[in-house]
């Protein structure tokens, strides 16, 4: 009897292991919150982004993937909600943030001071609401 609990114990154990190291998809982990991906990574996917979507689940954010860091300019344009954007160097540290985008700003772009290679889009307050400043590093695995 003792024999058969333990091997369910360990049964259990191993179980558990796989199913919280299993491949879940594209995720980015804050404050202990996971937030599935969304990811662009060609020119189309990133030209489009989030426009014409009439929302987006809080639990949700757009992963923008760049070839190379560079200056990358972001704007509205057909976006239906207000967003985060937030500016990430090839470390994934953040290097600038815009909180609460608005959709009727377009045509106006959004700039960081310095190169990006990652940018996220969230919905607007999440920036806050998961405490996002400059200079941390994000995880995230695409």
């Amino acid at each position: 009897m003792k024999l058969k609990l333990t091997i369910l114990l360990i049964l259990v154990l191993i179980l558990s292991v796989i199913f919280y190291f299993r491949d879940m998809g594209p995720i980015l982990r804050i404050n202990n919150q996971s937030i599935s991906l969304i990811i662009a990574h060609t020119v189309e996917e990133r030209e489009k982004g989030l426009g014409d979507r009439e929302s987006m689940p809080n639990d949700t954010a757009m992963l923008f993937v760049f070839e190379q860091p560079d200056i990358y300019e972001f704007w509205m344009k057909d976006m239906k909600f207000p967003l985060d954007i937030v500016w990430l160097n090839e470390n994934r540290e953040v290097i600038h943030i815009k909180e609460n985008a608005q959709p009727d700003s377009y045509p106006e772009s959004f700039v960081p001071p310095q190169k990006a290679l990652y940018v996220i889009e969230l919905n607007a307050g999440l920036v806050s609401k998961y405490g996002i400043k400059v200079g941390n590093i994000l995880n995230f695995k695409f």
